[in-house]
């Protein structure tokens, strides 16, 4: 990294920061972007389990509402009263038709379709039966209706457990749906937890290694700096020995002077001499 190293200060403040941001950077891009999965696994949930119970009950109770009135339309001798109920009818097996071909666009899997296609061939038939029935009451042909509607019983049994069989296996799809979108949301909390924490780990180990690389420059910086001064006072003749000699007074140190005694003040400087001596030398 000694590029790095080269860098001026500026530079690697820039490079750090940058670094920084990137990082904080890739942990909101990850977070937007599981939060858009999230979404979109709500709007699947929405469209597989909400929107298919949905279209199922529809059915359900479209079909239920069609025989209704189916026997009131019986109960109902008047020709003119009859026509209202029927044409109620017709449109409430117009309404189930409907409501199951819509159901197709719910299909969450394989065996979703393959468990409706199942309920579509007991409803089907029954939907047949009834309009059949209707179009006899409306010509006035009573028995031959309720013939037809005695032969029904069998297939209006096994359509309703098919409808049944349809609502519990909506149930357990969205119970399924339920995990895989808490799994889901697990797995997105644990890798952004994972990238903040490593971010902030990065963010900090970058800010250690310019903090050092920045106190090395700047002790770099001192002792080139002490270098060269230490150079300058030795160019003008102040060198470790030399400036100490010329501490104190007259150029010597105070302790290097000559000790001040008597003949230091006489002017002689020689040593003094023992009592007498200097008598006898006189003339």
């Amino acid at each position: 990294m000694q590029w790095f190293t080269n860098l001026k200060v500026q530079a690697k403040l820039l490079l750090a920061f940058g670094v920084v941001l990137a990082l904080n950077a890739a942990v909101a891009v990850m977070g937007v972007l599981e939060l858009q999965k999230a979404a979109d696994r709500s709007a699947a949930m929405y469209r597989e389990n909400v929107l298919g119970v949905q279209y199922a009950l529809l059915t359900n109770y479209n079909m239920a509402a069609s025989g209704r009135e189916e026997k009131r339309a019986f109960l109902q001798p008047d020709v003119t009263k009859r026509a209202p109920l029927i044409e109620q009818g017709r449109k409430e097996l117009a309404a189930a038709e409907q409501a199951m071909a819509d159901y197709h666009q719910t299909f969450a899997s394989t065996a979703d379709a393959q468990q409706w296609a199942e309920v579509e061939e007991m409803v089907k038939p029954v939907i047949a039966d009834r309009r059949k029935i209707f179009d006899l009451l409306e010509a006035g042909k009573d028995s031959e209706a309720a013939q037809v509607a005695a032969g029904m019983n069998d297939r209006i049994a096994a359509m309703n457990a098919a409808l049944e069989e349809s609502g519990r296996f909506n149930a357990a799809i969205a119970s399924d749906s339920k995990d895989a979108a808490a799994s889901a949301a697990s797995r997105a909390r644990a890798l952004l937890i994972g990238l903040t924490v490593g971010a902030v780990l990065a963010g900090l180990g970058l800010a250690t290694w310019l903090a050092r690389s920045m106190a090395r420059t700047a002790r770099e910086v001192r002792d080139a700096a002490r270098s060269i001064a230490r150079g300058q006072r030795e160019r003008r003749g102040f060198g470790p020995v030399e400036g100490r000699a010329r501490r104190g007074r007259g150029g010597l140190r105070r302790d290097d002077r000559l000790p001040e005694g008597d003949g230091g003040r006489g002017g002689g400087g020689g040593e003094r001499r023992p009592d007498g001596a200097g008598a006898a030398a006189r003339p």
